[in-house]
């Protein structure tokens, strides 16, 4: 009884006294759980990085604002939060359904990715007013039109 006593109270002892090995070991485990999902966190921060890039650029040369980290913090943080954590909540949904027909959290990041995409196209349109981005919005609101019999606005109330 002694014996197991002290070897209990050595674990503990050992446990504790080594906090770094503890929390390493732990923060590894979840990078090892994640890894899978890494490649669509990668690809989905660097196009916030350049949503926040472009959104900075058309603000300065259509609105002449200065850049505020306090815009970015208020609207693409809170963003780039939420997305991350639903592809990490997909990641542990596919784990526990351990269904194999779809990668959830990828089609999810992919769904980020194009709302991203094209933030950073319709910034482009009004930063450059190339003309290529006018062609494609028309022919895609002619599209919607033709099968929904709805017509789609731009962001100023002009018919597209």
């Amino acid at each position: 009884m002694e014996n197991t006593l002290r070897i209990i109270c050595k674990a503990a002892c050992d446990l504790f006294s080594n906090v770094y090995a503890m929390v390493s070991g732990f923060l590894m485990a979840i990078f090892g759980y994640l890894f899978p999902i890494f490649d669509i966190l990668l690809f989905l921060t660097i196009l916030f990085a350049l949503d926040v890039f472009s959104g900075a650029w058309k603000s300065r040369k259509l609105n002449k604002q200065r850049f505020s980290w306090k815009i970015v913090w208020n609207t693409t943080f809170p963003r780039m939060a939420i997305a991350f954590v639903l592809i990490v909540c997909a990641k542990v949904w596919d784990n526990i359904a351990t269904q194999t027909l779809v990668d959830t959290p990828k089609v999810i990041g992919l769904i980020f990715a194009g709302a991203l995409m094209w933030s950073i196209a319709e910034n482009g349109y009004y930063i450059t007013k190339w003309f290529a981005f006018k062609v494609a919005a028309v022919k895609f609101g002619k599209i919607v039109k033709d099968e929904t019999g709805m017509e789609i606005d731009d962001m100023k109330g002009e018919k597209v």
